[in-house]
C-alpha cells in the first residue's frame, strides 16, 4: 500500500502543475508509475 507521505508527495506534485511547466507532469507521473510497480 501507498503510504501517505508517497501520496502527499503525488498531490503537491500534481499541485504543482497548475503552477509550473507541463513537463513537470511527466517526472512526477514517471517516478509514480515507478513507485507503484515497486509495491506491485
Amino acid at each position: 500500500m501507498l503510504r501517505a507521505e508517497d501520496l502527499r508527495a503525488f498531490f503537491s506534485c500534481m499541485q504543482g502543475i497548475l503552477l509550473y511547466e507541463k513537463c513537470y507532469f511527466f517526472l512526477c507521473f514517471k517516478v509514480f508509475v515507478l513507485t507503484l510497480q515497486h509495491i506491485l
